[in-house]
């Protein structure tokens, strides 16, 4: 048993609105990403250099400073904008790999870092902010022709396309998800075994993430929340991604015909933001 599961164990033990608070607490204030190998140090130094080139704006969205950035197309008749959402734990730069092929292709290209994510300021990111920052960047920068979303970037933007609020977010909108997560529910469920808390404490985080929304976890449902809208979703998901399963991308193929599931192996769950088979099935998935 890890320390943190100890220390849950016990928390939960004595107290499980304790130990929920503390998991709600933990859960809401995002780690700077992790980067250890000189591998990773010298893909983190090219992904920075590369959004170093944008054009850089901040946006006051609901008490965060929210910085965004924006690459001009390479050519002069433009094909559209591309909307780039980076996962938990993550950044802007880190999505940047697809940019420069985007640019070439005729595409403005537009990130953003999320509340207490890279440049953005905070230290506690709310989902429901997170939401808030997207679709304020939609509306700065739209209408939004593509959103290409990694890892909790899927929910962030399922959930600013069904809440209806976003002008620059369209029913024309293409989504693609990578490596995202179908179900809230999923990733509690995972986060609450990692850390040991009880079920009655798990419980109690749960309920006060979702309480800004006004419904249930169960209705934090990516397939429900994309059953009425008419965006076509492609779906890029490495069977052998440890941190979200492949089963979640299965999951939104259950959506029908407006879903493309392209399955990859060997990429895990971060290699396949910048691997070439991985980036080679994003530009067919936009270029579409």
């Amino acid at each position: 048993m890890t320390n943190i599961a100890r220390l849950f164990e016990n928390l939960s033990a004595a107290s499980p609105v304790t130990a929920g608070r503390a998991a709600l607490f933990l859960f809401t204030h995002p780690l700077p990403p992790a980067i250890h190998t000189e591998a990773e140090k010298r893909l983190a130094r090219k992904a920075q250099a590369k959004l170093d080139e944008a054009e850089r704006s901040d946006l006051r969205v609901n008490g965060y400073r929210i910085a965004s950035y924006r690459f001009r197309a390479a050519t002069s008749n433009s094909r559209g904008t591309v909307l780039l959402v980076h996962g938990w734990t993550s950044n802007a730069a880190f999505m940047t790999a697809p940019v420069e092929e985007l640019q070439q292709r005729g595409f403005d290209v537009v990130a953003f870092d999320m509340p207490a994510h890279g440049k953005s300021s905070g230290r506690r990111a709310e989902l429901m902010d997170c939401v808030l920052a997207m679709i304020a960047v939609a509306d700065r920068y739209g209408p939004i022709d593509q959103v290409i979303a990694h890892s909790f970037g899927g929910p962030v933007t399922t959930l600013a396309i069904a809440s209806g609020l976003s002008r620059g977010l369209t029913d024309a909108t293409q989504l693609l998800f990578i490596a995202s997560p179908n179900r809230l529910a999923d990733v509690t469920e995972q986060f609450s075994r990692w850390i040991g808390i009880s079920r009655p404490a798990q419980r109690w985080f749960e309920d006060r993430l979702v309480e800004p929304f006004g419904v249930d976890l169960e209705a934090m449902d990516g397939n429900l929340l994309l059953a009425d809208c008419p965006n076509r979703l492609t779906v890029l998901h490495s069977r052998d991604d440890r941190e979200v399963g492949f089963d979640a991308a299965e999951k939104y193929a259950n959506l029908g015909e407006k879903v493309t599931l392209r399955p990859l192996d060997g990429l895990g769950h971060r290699r396949i933001l910048h691997a070439q088979p991985s980036l080679a099935a994003m530009f067919d998935a936009v270029s579409a």
